[in-house]
């Protein structure tokens, strides 16, 4: 294997198209990325049909990703399909998220793309009482160290007394997206977020 085949490809996520500029040509958008030195693009969940058929068409980098739960489309009786929660304890939320999920693994084979990114869900459709007053105190966390140590210990702890059925959830959707995309030859990765 030479040198150049081992080195990983940088692709740059279509979340940069998000400018007026590429409103209505994601073709130069591509050609953007492309000038810039990037060898791929990845497709991401605020990207709808319309606009991830523009960007295969265009043609001028590979896909290397798609972000789920791409395509971007708004479901008749939940909302936006984004906001649907892979560890939902709302077994129909759950499984409409599961299959808005399979959809981007579609749309990674479609695309010629490998991955398929996931945030795995979230305890709860709200943030957490702990990580409200991290965030609140932040810009101050270092005047009151003991304060702020303390702080995160509850974040774990009240993460920790939630988390299970929410957990478990997740488990289940991990299960069917994987079983769906490995005959597919899509692998599913996992993005952090930033809530606690």
């Amino acid at each position: 294997m030479s040198e150049a085949s081992e080195r990983p490809i940088f692709a740059l996520s279509t979340m940069w198209a998000v400018q007026s500029r590429f409103e209505s040509d994601l073709g130069a958008f591509m050609e953007c990325a492309r000038d810039l030195g990037y060898k791929a693009i990845e497709i991401n969940h605020s990207m709808d049909a319309q606009q991830i058929g523009s960007l295969l068409g265009h043609g001028t980098l590979p896909v290397t990703g798609v972000h789920a739960p791409a395509p971007l489309e708004r479901d008749r009786t939940r909302g936006w399909n984004r906001d649907l929660n892979l560890a939902s304890t709302d077994e129909a939320e759950r499984e409409l998220a599961v299959s808005y999920t399979r959809r981007s693994v579609d749309c990674a084979v479609e695309a010629g793309a490998r991955t398929v990114v996931v945030h795995l869900g979230s305890i709860g459709n709200r943030t957490l009482n702990a990580d409200r007053r991290l965030r609140e105190m932040y810009p101050r966390r270092e005047l009151a160290i003991e304060l702020w140590e303390r702080m995160i210990l509850e974040a774990r702890q009240e993460r920790t007394q939630r988390a299970e059925p929410y957990l478990e959830q997740a488990r289940r959707s991990l299960a069917e997206l994987v079983e769906y995309a490995q005959p597919k030859e899509v692998a599913i990765g996992l993005e952090g977020r930033l809530y606690y």
